[in-house]
């Protein structure tokens, strides 16, 4: 991978370095040097621009260039904090590598990722595929660890008793159900299909593409549009700005103008599709299309095969549209950096019908900023150019022009617009593009976004599932129907929108996949900000589902509680929008052969049987972990039985695998009605350790102390005696008393038991004395079963305690001190009702 980067990585530091000073451009590796040897580092060191730790020390340490000039950190305009995590990051893994130091697959493959995604930062788009092509295939290898028999291992999800499993009624795509990971990667490349290089028919094929693609009310509009306007309908709009987050579907959404512009006969697409275009006019004529994309368009121009060499974004445009013609009536423009004015107004109206896409358009203008020197022009350049493109387009009939802008957000200050997502975004450099390149954008072209929430369920669907016949609709109305009808039985165990009748029509629409699942992805997940929202559900439900698929899922839907973790390719897909740390917390507290919840379940065949600990651990790692830098962490009791109840599961006994889990985890937190996990350790092992080391003294105290406090309630007795140490400390009167009798003397029916006796020499005698009011003694005795039910209680009451006590030497955070609170009152409460039900021994004398 370094290799990879390390001559583009060279170029980016020279081209950043050179626009704040010319004199360090091409020799920046002086200013590493000028640093080090301020701290005193060897004389004879050597710096090589394509040293990796040199180029990543570069973007990482800003005062390398603030010792030169204070202040001046170019990097952080060149590429934003997105850009500077990954830097950082790579920076650790390059030393860790140069150290000789070890990496598990989950490991390099989120390393190849980072790489990947700095490499899309800069541009550098062929190197990005060269480390992308890595990634994919450490990916494959670790699914062929993965066999079938590990994956039923690792999937082990419970079957419903009278509903089909998922896998029979609704199978996966093949590209999905055969783990075909280049094809599942969802990335759409705008460029590949139009010159070439994509190999997935899913994009390439118009027919194909359009039988995996759902179309969504705005998809519907976009295409209707398209078509009117191509057919000389003036009256829809010429210009469309598809603004969307990151991943959202802009890119989908230009494939889709394409290949309906291609001039296929109406009749090779899908019935939906037909319908839609024939509603809105359809001809199939030919019509011209340009696909110019920011990020593969060097601002050093290229040359074309025709021998054409093209300087500009309109050079560009014209010679797409019309080869070495075209070009020629924009040529004095693009040979001079200047913006082609009425020529532009030719070149359309000659080529027209057309449509012109332009992606990735804020990547191409921030690689302008603060030079005047490159054959695409100037920063400025690129709005003049942009404004008078989008006013020749909508005066020349049959011509539509989209272009993607990542979403934004404008706050009162119209000055102050923060980009949807940072690696689109890309700086400084990449805000002030997005923000002009907006302002010039929304004066004509239409608003545009391609899918809502609602409708993301139904793309992915459509997308990974083939599409079901009249038997399997009948199926997924049974399981929908059977589910709603276990939330109505258990109507306080389950959110109240699942009681309702929309609700079974929402497990139908996003079936086989629970709604439940759909709302966490994109709730919680989606907010995360290396999350692509479509794109990244459809990546992480592609792996999920082919692990499912191999490993002969029998469960009727897919669930939180159904996420095989343990699995390498599932975990890498979820961790890698996590801190590294989650992985080593999966393996020991959420899923895995000797994870915490394995060995709840198999300690305890009715948990066991249905792997229930192991599933709602999933369901609460899969629904909380996004959220523990919230103010709000946490997944409510409710959801997590939405989560992972199986028509056949009795959710009472949910409460008890969940506390069994609270009190062996060691990353598991409970608190105010939720459940989440953590990176930083509960404190279970500390109460749990200390509940351990205490002497049976120790607890007989404890039991003591509180049948002292029962005693003040004495009732009809003239006395209640607590846990006499002889039987000299009973007075012999004749009034009635009760006497409790020691922990340490406990009963058994049918048997001699150390009650029995203490109690016979109690009756006998007082002391050495004879006891004269023998029949004035009652004796209250622990059941010896009962007893060690109680001892267990008391010691969890003990450790909680304990921690408390000790707060400050063990540093507890809000957290932790919450945790121990909420803890040490559920014992105090088992130690009570525990505490009546073990002292119920009532031994009273009779004369023999």
């Amino acid at each position: 991978m370094f290799q990879a980067m390390a001559p583009v990585l060279d170029d980016f530091i020279a081209s950043v370095i050179g626009q704040g000073n010319a004199e360090f451009g091409a020799v920046w590796v002086k200013l590493v040097q000028t640093k080090d040897e301020k701290n005193h580092a060897p004389s004879d060191k050597t710096y090589d621009p394509l040293d990796p730790q040199v180029q990543l020390r570069m973007l990482t340490e800003a005062n390398i260039t603030g010792g030169f000039k204070p202040g001046w950190y170019p990097f952080n305009q060149a590429l934003g904090k997105a850009g500077e995590s990954y830097a950082i990051e790579l920076r650790e893994v390059r030393n860790k590598w140069a150290h000789n130091g070890t990496f598990s697959d989950d490991d390099a493959y989120r390393a190849l990722d980072t790489g990947e995604r700095l490499l899309q930062l800069i541009a550098a788009t062929n190197e990005a595929d060269e480390v992308r092509t890595i990634r994919l295939n450490l990916r494959r290898v670790t699914a062929d660890k993965d066999d079938k028999k590990v994956l039923k291992a690792a999937v082990s999800n419970p079957e419903a008793v009278g509903l089909k499993p998922w896998r029979e009624v609704l199978p996966p795509h093949d590209d999905v159900a055969t783990g075909n990971f280049a094809a599942s990667e969802f990335a759409a490349d705008l460029y590949k299909v139009a010159f070439g290089g994509e190999q997935d028919a899913g994009y390439t094929d118009a027919v194909e593409f359009f039988r995996r693609t759902y179309l969504t009310e705005g998809l519907t509009d976009l295409i209707g549009r398209a078509v009117r306007r191509f057919s000389g309908d003036d009256n829809a709009p010429p210009v469309i700005n598809l603004q969307t987050n990151f991943g959202g579907g802009k890119t989908h959404s230009m494939l889709a103008l394409w290949h309906v512009a291609a001039g296929l006969p109406i009749g090779d697409f899908p019935q939906e599709t037909q319908d839609l275009l024939s509603a809105n006019g359809y001809t199939g004529a030919a019509v011209n299309r340009v696909a110019i994309v920011g990020n593969h368009l060097s601002p050093s121009g290229v040359l074309h095969d025709d021998g054409t060499q093209v300087n500009t974004i309109w050079g560009e445009l014209a010679w797409q549209l019309g080869g070495k013609d075209g070009y020629a009536l924009v040529s004095k423009a693009d040979a001079d950096r200047t913006h082609p004015g009425d020529a532009l107004r030719e070149v359309l109206a000659k080529y027209s019908p057309a449509v012109i896409l332009i992606d990735e358009w804020v990547a191409y203008a921030r690689s302008l900023v603060g030079r005047d020197d490159l054959a695409g022009g100037t920063f400025d350049d690129q709005f003049t150019f942009a404004q008078t493109l989008t006013e020749a387009a909508k005066g020349t009939s049959g011509v539509l022009l989209v272009i993607s802008i990542p979403a934004s957000e404008a706050g009162t200050d119209p000055n102050k617009i923060v980009a949807g997502n940072a690696e689109e975004g890309g700086g400084a450099h990449g805000l002030e593009a997005l923000k002009r390149l907006q302002n010039v954008v929304r004066r004509v072209a239409d608003q545009w976004r391609p899918a809502s929430s609602a409708e993301a369920y139904q793309i992915v669907r459509q997308r990974l599932f083939k599409q079901p016949d009249a038997a399997a609709l009948a199926s997924i109305s049974a399981t929908a129907r059977a589910y709603v009808e276990m939330y109505r039985k258990y109507t306080d165990d389950f959110p109240r929108e699942s009681r309702d009748g929309a609700y079974e029509d929402r497990i139908k629409r996003t079936y086989p996949v629970h709604p439940e699942l759909f709302d966490r992805l994109y709730e919680e997940w989606s907010s995360l900000e290396r999350f692509q929202r479509t794109r990244g559900v459809l990546r992480l439900m592609s792996t999920v589902i082919h692990a499912l698929w191999v490993g002969e899922d029998a469960a009727p839907l897919i669930m939180p509680g159904s996420i095989p973790l343990a699995t390498a390719n599932v975990n890498a897909e979820l961790t890698q929008y996590l801190q590294d740390s989650w992985k080593a917390i999966i393996d020991a507290d959420v899923d895995g052969p000797n994870s915490e919840p394995a060995l709840i379940d198999n300690e305890k065949p009715l948990f066991g049987q249905r792997s229930l600990t192991k599933r709602l651990a999933r369901t609460v790692f899969f629904g909380a972990a996004p959220t523990i830098g919230s103010a709000h962490k946490g997944l409510e009791t409710q959801r997590v039985f939405l989560g992972t109840s199986v028509p056949g599961d009795v959710p009472g006994n949910f409460h008890a695998a969940l506390t069994q889990l609270g009190d062996r985890a060691t990353y598991f937190y409970a608190g105010s009605g939720k459940y989440w996990y953590d990176l930083q350790a509960n404190i279970t092992r500390t109460a749990k350790d200390q509940a351990e080391r205490l002497h049976k003294e120790d607890v007989w105290a404890e039991i003591v102390r509180r049948l002292q406090g029962q005693a003040r309630t004495r009732g009809d007795f003239a006395a209640v005696h607590v846990c006499p140490d002889t039987n000299a400390d009973i007075p012999d009167t004749d009034e009635a008393r009760l006497v409790i009798l020691h922990p340490k003397v406990a009963h058994k029916r049918g048997t001699d038991s150390p009650a029995k006796e203490f109690a016979h020499k109690a009756t006998e005698h007082r002391g050495s004395a004879n006891r004269t009011n023998r029949n004035m003694l009652v004796f209250l005795a622990a059941d010896e079963a009962r007893l060690e039910e109680l001892d267990t209680a008391v010691r969890d009451y003990l450790g909680w305690a304990h921690v408390l006590a000790n707060e400050a030497d063990l540093d507890l955070t809000t957290n932790q001190r919450n945790q121990a609170t909420q803890r040490r009152t559920q014992a105090d409460q088992t130690v009570n009702g525990r505490l009546l039900q073990t002292f119920t021994w009532a031994l009273i004398p009779a004369q023999p």
